[in-house]
């Protein structure tokens, strides 16, 4: 009886302190509020997650993402982009898939159906090049295991589509 009266002491203190230590996280930065949430490192480390990545590794890409994720945050601002905007791309971007598109063709489509103004595109092309060199920088850090691990591709030599032409 003695036990039952314990573990149900122990299971309404737990029930009283979760909420409580969740908003601890909160006003400390660390859950999905406004300064804690690095939406850079946590695609990273997802993307990253079966390279096993050394404690050193995981470290400089954390320090890493820091420092771009101000860069990135500070374009992606100069967008201005509205929440329908966003969620027209988010819609296009699934379209685009589903359509094969992909590079170029894939940014103008999406760009496109959320009718971006001329300043909003070139923030947002900017935007996607900084998120794109933090991806190159990442990779720089990886063995050629851990990028195969990861699937991590070579990045497209430029002039490929053009040497194969002129050999036909």
């Amino acid at each position: 009886m003695k036990s039952v009266q314990t573990t149900l002491i122990l299971t309404l203190a737990l029930l009283v302190a979760m909420p409580l230590m969740a908003d601890d996280e909160k006003k400390k930065g660390k859950g999905k509020g406004k300064g804690g949430n690095n939406q850079l490192l946590a695609t990273t480390m997802k993307r990253l997650a079966k390279a096993e990545l050394t404690d050193e590794q995981k470290e400089k890409i954390t320090g890493m993402a820091k420092e771009w994720q101000a860069k990135v945050a500070e374009l992606s601002k100069k967008a201005a982009l509205t929440k329908e905007q966003r969620t027209k791309m988010a819609e296009a971007r699934k379209q685009a898939a589903a359509d094969g598109k992909k590079g170029k063709e894939a940014r103008e489509a999406i760009m496109a159906a959320a009718g971006l103004s001329d300043e909003q595109k070139e923030a947002q092309t900017a935007a996607n090049k900084a998120r794109f060199e933090f991806g190159q920088a990442v990779n720089a850090l990886l063995t050629a295991e851990q990028k195969e691990k990861a699937g991590v591709r070579a990045p497209k030599k430029k002039g490929a589509k053009k040497k194969k032409k002129e050999d036909a």
